[in-house]
Parts: structure tokens; C-alpha cells; sequence
């Protein structure tokens, strides 16, 4: 059982919202707020990964007083973003490496580990190379190596947001059997309507104060147009020791599209949004952007962790060669001078991947390629990608969008395709 207590994350000279709440035993408790609200910091608080203020209890000892090793062994934290907490080359090993930490037998860390990682629908894919795993596939394998040890409390930070519907509901039976086993789940959404299971209680935090990112208007431009064409033709590609991942995809598109491409994790979406891009060049067939092949600055991809596209220390600093060259209105000086105070650091990741978006989006790029946009994002950042989107497609860009947000690329596209078996099939 987790009981809170006036208790609070501590980063430096900022601190969360004060959290009083208990997790009983087999429970599922929401932690619900807004994008930036302080849900990622609560949970790395009580996982002792960051440091807190007020009370914490678990099981009856006092958070603090619990050793290291044993809190490993009570505590499983499972990240929103997984790439940074994977050390090992596959699958397998990646799930193991709990089990082996804590000194279980070989023989019941194998078996432990098969389990898991059929749970959460990876059991195919356990001698497979990490870097092989999509997006969704990677959240699945934290989930299996958050649950292989079995522990007491499982914290889980908005973990599903690139997960198929067949592996939200895979993840949603692997929960459920935990928690009649008497693990008890506290899980963090910013959306309540995306929870995998039926809460037995909700902790709800409020907005963050002067967290809201106010970003200068976009100007006008236009310059695409319907002139602007994309066209693939019999593309095939495939990573080594996978097999081919797309066979004959065939897309003709123009300026002002919005395209939707859907499909189950490991489909190929990512990797097709990189071939349409210019990232990746395809094994066989074309893709031509106007008679030539796509690429920056032409053609801007948005990867699924948008971070690496901020890398500035500051907002307003990621924004200065966007005003100097006249592709955002000039805000006014009070806008300005919070722009200047705000670091990207401070920014939750709701607002780092709003203002990813907005980058490149002002950029004008005949093609804007945008990897699961919506990714934990509560409704109100959801919308602003959505504006976005609309925005820069109305002026004449060619946005193409992969996303598991059914209701978002419904919202904003104007034609929806899937991946079906390497292929693309219009809806």
C-alpha cells in the first residue's frame, strides 16, 4: 500500500503539487492533469528517482528508510518516452536485465521473462534486436519489463500513447492479472478517456501556473499550392535480419492534403514517413517531391521524440531565426521577456512537442511529416497540433500524419490510409 502525505516533487528550486492520497493493495488509481501539470514528477518521486518534500510510505515503511535494492524490487516505474531507459541490444536481454539485477535464478528470469513479454504480445519478437521495435512495440516492452518482477507498485506514466488498439488491450489483460495478483497500479494520463483500465479512484492535479505556451502567430504564405506533388511509386524497404517492412507502396498526393496513415505497431508508419521525407531511401521503387527526390528543407519529419529538434536553452532563443526571418509575427515585449525566462528544461512534454511542431511548421516545408503528433498530449495540446496542421495545409503544404489517435487523424485529414502487410490501402 502507498499512502501520500503532503507530499510534493523537488527539482532544484521548482516543486510539484502537493499530492495526500493512499493506493491500496490490487488498486488502480489515476493521476490525472493536464500536459505540464506535474504527473511525470510525482511518479519519478515516489519511484525515488528524483527528490521529493512531505510523506511517503509504502508497505508500511517510510519511503526514504527503503533500500535501494529492495525499493527495485517494490517499485516498477514504466516511462513515458522508453528509448532512454533501454540499455540492452534485444528484446529478451532488455527484460531479463530486472530480473538478473534483483538475483532471481536464471532459469525462473527466462521463464518470468518469455511470460512477460507474451503478455504484452512481444512473445514473437524476444530474439529480435531492439532498434528493430516501432514506437508502440517499445512501450510494449517497457510494460514487460516493468512487470516481470512483480511488484508491489507499478507506476506507469502515460505508457500507451503509441500503442495499437490489439496492444492496449493485451497491456489492459497483463494489467488487470497484476492487480488480482495484489500489485497496485498508480497510472498518469492526461487524457482520462485513454485509460487501459477502470480506475477504483482518481487524484487529480490542477494546471501548472504560467505554464501555458503562448507562441507568436505564424504569417502568412502560401508558396506551395496545388503545384506541389508527391509521388511514390513500388517502394520496398526492409532492415537487416527483419525481412521487408513495406512491399509496393504506391501514394500520389498534393499541396494542401492532409494524409493519414494508420496501421498496428511495426506496420511501417515511421518508416515510411521517413522514406517519404528523404530520411530513408528506399531498397526499391521512387519517391519524387516535384520531379526530385524529397529532403530537407523541402521535406521536415517530426520524429515521434521531438526533442531532438529543440536545441536551444531557451524558447525564445528556438524562435529568434523564425522572427529575424519573417515567418512568425513579432510578439510583444511581455510575451517576449517569458519566452526569454522560459528553458526548454521547464517545458513539460506536452508543450516540448507543441513547440517542436510549431518550428517546423513555420518553416513552410513543402512536405511536413509528423510522427504520432497527439502523443500524450491533453485535448487543449492535442488542438493546438491540430491547428497547426490545419494551417500550414490550407497554405499550400503537404502534411503527413501517422498516428494511433483514431479521432485526431478522423479530425484533420483529408484522406486516411492503412498499412496492411507492407502495403498501403486508402480508406
Amino acid at each position: 500500500m502507498l499512502r501520500l502525505r503532503s507530499f510534493r516533487a523537488r527539482r532544484g528550486e521548482w516543486r510539484g503539487p502537493v499530492v495526500d492520497a493512499s493506493v491500496s493493495d490490487g488498486a488502480v488509481v489515476a493521476l490525472v492533469g493536464p500536459n505540464s501539470s506535474g504527473k511525470t514528477s510525482t511518479l519519478l518521486a515516489i519511484a525515488r528517482l528524483i527528490d521529493h518534500e512531505g510523506y511517503a510510505e509504502l508497505d508500511g515503511a517510510e519511503l526514504s528508510s527503503i533500500d535501494g535494492r529492495v525499493l527495485r524490487s517494490k517499485v516498477s516505474y514504466v516511462p513515458d518516452d522508453p528509448v532512454s531507459y533501454l540499455v540492452r541490444n534485444h528484446v529478451l536481454d532488455e527484460v531479463m536485465a530486472g530480473p538478473e539485477f534483483l538475483g532471481m535464478d536464471p532459469d525462473d528470469a527466462l521463464r518470468r521473462s518469455l511470460k512477460a513479454l507474451e503478455a504484452v504480445g512481444l512473445g514473437r519478437r524476444a530474439l529480435d534486436p531492439v532498434e528493430a521495435l516501432s514506437g508502440g512495440q517499445l512501450q510494449r516492452l517497457v510494460m514487460a519489463c516493468s512487470l516481470v518482477t512483480s511488484p508491489s507498485l507499478l507506476l506507469v506514466d502515460d505508457a500507451l500513447s503509441q500503442v495499437d488498439s490489439e496492444g492496449r488491450k493485451a497491456i489492459a489483460e497483463a494489467l488487470g492479472d497484476a492487480v488480482g495478483s495484489g500489485t497496485s497500479v498508480l497510472i498518469a494520463v492526461s487524457d482520462p478517456g485513454k485509460l487501459p483500465l477502470r480506475p477504483d479512484g482518481v487524484i487529480e492535479l490542477p494546471p501548472a501556473e504560467n505554464q501555458e505556451l503562448r507562441l507568436p502567430e505564424l504569417r502568412g504564405s502560401g508558396v506551395h499550392g496545388s503545384r506541389l506533388s508527391l509521388v511514390a511509386r513500388g517502394i520496398g524497404f526492409g532492415y537487416p535480419g527483419t525481412g521487408d517492412v513495406l512491399r509496393e507502396v504506391e501514394l500520389s498526393a498534393q499541396g494542401g492534403e492532409v494524409i493519414g496513415i494508420t496501421g498496428p505497431n511495426g506496420s511501417g508508419k515511421t518508416t515510411l514517413l521517413k522514406l517519404l521525407t528523404g530520411v530513408l531511401k528506399p531498397k526499391r521503387g521512387t519517391v519524387l517531391l516535384n520531379g526530385s527526390r524529397p529532403g530537407p528543407p523541402r521535406s521536415l519529419y517530426l520524429p515521434q521524440n521531438p526533442d531532438p529538434v529543440l536545441t536551444e536553452r531557451t524558447v525564445w532563443e528556438e524562435l529568434v531565426p523564425l522572427v529575424s526571418n519573417g515567418l512568425v509575427e513579432p510578439p510583444d515585449e511581455t510575451t517576449r521577456l517569458a519566452l526569454e525566462r522560459t528553458t526548454i528544461g521547464e517545458l513539460g512534454a506536452g508543450s516540448r512537442r507543441v513547440l517542436a511542431t510549431y518550428l517546423l511548421a513555420a518553416r513552410r516545408p513543402a512536405v511536413l511529416a509528423l510522427d504520432e503528433p497527439t502523443a500524450g498530449l491533453d485535448p487543449r495540446n492535442a488542438g493546438s497540433i491540430g491547428n497547426l496542421v490545419s494551417r500550414v495545409a490550407e497554405e499550400g503544404s503537404l502534411v503527413l500524419i501517422s498516428s494511433h489517435d483514431e479521432s485526431f487523424v478522423e479530425r484533420v485529414a483529408s484522406r486516411v490510409f492503412r498499412l496492411e502487410e507492407g502495403r498501403l490501402v486508402e480508406l
